[in-house]
């Protein structure tokens, strides 16, 4: 589960009511804040290349009428301008070239589909990566193997129990572990711990 916060105290107040819903549910949970994550195209479908980023200290101002248009992209990203327009009661022109700044300005890094990929007989997995070792050359080997690999979809740096989660689409389990091993053959003594965890079903949702 993630969600974003403007604070450790806003974070706090989030986790406390989420526990206490569930208390029989989430007997044990582990905390991570995420310092970057991207998505990935599903190259293993579709032959379109697909570049990490990297996190920027930076800060975006946005004000009401972008959290408005943003807000309808969240529930449907391939909501038309003029829809958007209409909803948000901003001119299309408007709505364009504020969607357009929110893309420029890295705000809005790209729109994509949720897909059930079971129906075409995939897998879906995410690993948990701790490393023994940090250095930006550590750093860019990692973003490299999931931009050359074209079943990784999604990537993610955080700092807690785990430094790096990766998901991984695969025909089979075997395939899953044969990326793997390339993965840790890749790092070597660098990857100090991995751990699976496979997806049966996800959903979306708005905050």
């Amino acid at each position: 589960m993630e969600f974003p916060v403007k604070s450790t105290r806003e974070f706090r107040k989030k986790q406390t009511n989420i526990v206490s819903k569930y208390p029989e549910v989430l007997v044990h949970h582990e905390v991570g804040i995420n310092t970057f994550q991207q998505r990935l195209n599903r190259r293993y479908l579709y032959d379109i290349p697909s570049k990490i980023g990297s996190p920027t200290e930076e800060t975006i101002n946005i004000d009401k009428k972008d959290l408005a248009i943003i807000e309808v992209l969240k529930k449907n990203s391939r909501t038309s301008t003029t829809e958007i327009a209409r909803q948000v009661k901003l001119p299309t022109s408007t709505v364009a070239n504020r969607i357009k700044e929110l893309k420029e300005n890295g705000v809005i890094m790209g729109f994509s589909v949720q897909m059930d990929i079971s129906k075409f007989d995939y897998h879906s997995f995410k690993a948990f990566i701790k490393m023994s070792n940090f250095s930006e050359e550590i750093d860019k080997k990692i973003k490299m193997f999931c931009e050359q690999n074209p079943n990784v979809v999604y990537f993610l740096s955080s700092v807690g129990r785990w430094d790096y989660e990766v998901d991984i689409d695969a025909e089979s389990h075997e395939q899953y572990r044969k990326i793997l091993r390339q993965f840790k053959n890749l790092m070597g003594k660098d990857v100090a711990e991995v751990e699976t965890l496979e997806i049966f079903s996800s959903y979306r949702f708005t905050y």
